[in-house]
């Protein structure tokens, strides 16, 4: 619906408050032209005055997850799958929701539901071995992780968390498989970027580091943020210390801290201070 069709429900509303058709017409046309913040309060309106419905719990739900109210939709998603049990989308929306609140086993009914209806989903299947890799269930998730790449082979985030998933197995040279490719199919992806220089500084394999690398991919990195993201150069200055660099590794580290107390970051701040230390040390004692 176009501005005209919001403008013509919001005068309805004027003459009378009470219509609750218009104000339902209105909080959806809100919702489709995605003004979330303005739909709900309309959307709530109609629901608390007994005119429930699927579509308007799930629409209600929807904008309050789009504002990060997520534990605020969950009882609107779980009305609305409960209303229209057969409906994927209604039950992925509602295992969504719970995933984002950290709810992981009550997330994996409704992801199943919805995957029984689309198995052909691979948003769905990584979706789902997300959740099942915040419950420890690592074997399974990489099961899930590799039917959505089957699906969807340029799914990027999936392999990221394919390889996040097989680092937690101990199978580090497969996750960096993994983590490779997902650079070739988006080399500008700092969050890939960064976990392969952290792994390839810093890994207890001795045959997984690779010190010249972790700084290329490290200092790509850090270009991409504009040198404004502490996490980013905590790894730059991991890499430049795997790589034997280590005045240009404490020279980064105090880059880190000092971003880190900027942003207002001070646990991380903390812990960079603790590596700064073990830095210093290897410095020659002419540049401690």
């Amino acid at each position: 619906m176009d501005q005209e069709a919001v403008a013509h429900f919001r005068r309805a509303l004027e003459l009378d408050p009470d219509r609750v058709g218009v104000e339902a017409n209105l909080g959806r046309a809100l919702f489709v032209k995605g003004k979330f913040e303005e739909a709900i309060p309309h959307l709530g309106k109609v629901l608390d005055r007994g005119t429930s419905s699927a579509d308007l719990e799930f629409d209600l739900g929807v904008s309050l997850a789009a504002v990060d109210r997520s534990r605020d939709a969950i009882p609107h998603f779980e009305r609305a799958a409960a209303l229209s049990p057969e409906d994927p989308n209604f039950q992925a929306k509602l295992a969504r929701a719970y995933a984002a609140e950290r709810q992981f086993e009550r997330a994996l009914a409704p992801y199943q539901k919805a995957l029984a209806k689309l198995p052909d989903s691979a948003e769905l299947h990584n979706q789902l071995a997300v959740v099942l890799a915040g419950l420890h269930r690592a074997d399974e998730a990489i099961g899930e992780f590799e039917r959505a790449l089957q699906l969807s082979p340029d799914l990027v985030y999936a392999r990221y968390n394919l390889g996040e998933s097989l680092m937690a197995k101990g199978r580090g040279s497969e996750a960096l498989v993994q983590w490779r490719q997902a650079l070739r199919q988006d080399p500008e992806n700092v969050q890939v970027l960064n976990e392969v220089a952290w792994v390839l500084a810093t890994s207890g394999e001795a045959a997984l580091r690779n010190g010249a690398e972790a700084v290329e991919l490290g200092e790509h990195a850090a270009r991409l943020t504009s040198r404004k993201d502490p996490a980013v150069l905590a790894t730059l200055a991991a890499a430049y210390a795997e790589a034997g660099n280590f005045e240009r590794a404490v020279e980064m580290e105090k880059a880190a801290i000092e971003l880190a107390m900027q942003q207002g970051h001070a646990s991380l701040a903390v812990r960079l201070r603790g590596f700064l230390k073990s830095l210093e040390a290897k410095l020659p004692i002419r540049q401690r």
